[in-house]
């Protein structure tokens, strides 16, 4: 028998729960530190570790973000094919 905090179901409810999160070193554009991250429903917020520089991307703001990104990711591959 599986115990409540094993089986399928738990890494979802811990992602609600607690959220993803991540270090990216030498990332922030402030003073070139490591970066934490830690997202959940409401968004994503970014501190960094060195200079205590934080910045919160709401939910809207990271989707917009993000196909900003794709968006010229897609032109990139577009143009090496052309070339």
């Amino acid at each position: 028998m599986e115990r409540p905090d094993e089986g399928p179901d738990r890494n979802m409810a811990d992602r609600f729960r607690w959220g993803i999160m991540m270090i990216k070193f030498k990332a922030c554009g402030r003073c070139g530190g490591d970066v934490y991250f830690s997202a959940d429903r409401r968004g994503v917020d970014v501190y960094c570790l060195q200079c205590g520089s934080r910045r919160f991307f709401s939910s809207e703001e990271m989707l917009s973000l993000t196909e900003v990104k794709v968006t010229a990711a897609q032109v990139a591959d577009e143009s090496q094919k052309v070339a």
